[in-house]
């Protein structure tokens, strides 16, 4: 009988973690404690084995849309602080079909510490991609253009040409935000007052459980729609990026740019961001305003940024 539970109880222990351990294992390791150790040991095994693999099949450069005429340029884009390029999905959607589109993804773990650092990576994966190609379109929203300044600099290094810079909005020198404090600092930032939260009893709770808090404070449909981004990985990602850029110390260029900059202003951030950027460009600078504020501009303003791109850069 008691050889039967404990059958039952190893089926158990790898129906709910997706293990396969031996039926024998309770002979092996005859006490719980022994045994919680072993399944931990097998979860962080297998955890490592996927980032292992994952790590292998990271690709920085991702083609958003393939645009149906291939004498236009492609466009660049890199991601905001703590990655992903759903953002961009309004701007691709609204920039019309014949417009091919990519986006620079960050690494789900960080390695990388400075922003010359994370532009190498990127710069290796686009010239890997586009080796043929001598001039480029380059840009970003928020924490990107920094990355994308860095890479330019590179490429006309190496004698290539960057024809213009696309700036969404990015702080710049002498325009910074405050280094974050901490974690609810940054998920404050990114909930821009949509979500009532008391931030000083999330203080008290760890990163998990003050993105579960937020999590039922908004409620799933919002969530989904505006946060669902927000993973411990992406704050982490977040809170390095944000360093990296606070650390760059940003040089000056001669390449045309093109801001835009958001009409409604945003806690945290300075106004007129532009300004500091305006500073180390020596070229042509358009300034076009945009609709919202830092964060919701690449949605309520998308019809306005896709429509300057292709009336500026293509036309």
């Amino acid at each position: 009988g008691e050889s039967i539970m404990a059958l039952g109880l190893v089926d158990e222990i790898n129906t709910l973690y997706s293990l396969s351990l031996s039926p024998n294992t309770l002979y092996d390791v005859p006490t719980i404690n022994g045994l919680v150790k072993l399944v931990e040991a097998k979860i962080a095994e297998r955890a490592a084995s996927q980032a292992s693999q994952n790590a292998a099949e990271y690709n920085p450069l991702v083609l958003l849309q393939e645009g149906s005429n291939t004498e236009l340029k492609p466009l660049f884009l890199v991601h905001a602080a703590g990655g992903g390029l759903i953002q961009f999905s309004g701007i691709v959607k609204a920039i019309g079909p014949e417009y091919t589109v990519y986006g620079f993804e960050s690494p789900a773990v960080m390695t990388q510490n400075s922003i010359d650092e994370l532009a190498d990576l990127y710069l290796q994966a686009l010239l890997q991609a586009r080796p043929d190609d001598d001039s480029f379109l380059l840009g970003g929203h928020s924490f990107g253009p920094a990355v994308a300044l860095a890479m330019a600099h590179k490429l006309q290094a190496q004698g290539k040409q960057v024809d213009k810079l696309i700036l969404i909005d990015p702080p710049g020198p002498g325009k910074m935000p405050p280094r974050p404090e901490s974690y609810t600092q940054i998920l404050l930032h990114l909930n821009d007052n949509e979500v009532e939260l008391d931030s000083v009893n999330m203080q008290d709770l760890s990163l998990e459980d003050q993105i579960a808090y937020f999590k039922n404070k908004a409620g799933i449909v919002k969530w989904r729609k505006r946060f669902s981004i927000i993973t411990p990985e992406f704050m982490h990602r977040f809170k390095a990026q944000m360093d990296m850029m606070l650390d760059y110390d940003y040089p000056s260029i001669t390449v045309d740019a093109l801001y835009f900059t958001a009409t409604n202003e945003m806690e945290l951030l300075n106004t007129d961001m532009y300004e500091a950027w305006e500073s180390i460009i020596s070229g042509k600078f358009d300034l076009i305003k945009v609709q919202g504020n830092h964060i919701s501009m690449l949605d309520e303003g998308a019809d306005n940024i896709a429509g300057n791109l292709t009336k500026m850069l293509y036309k």
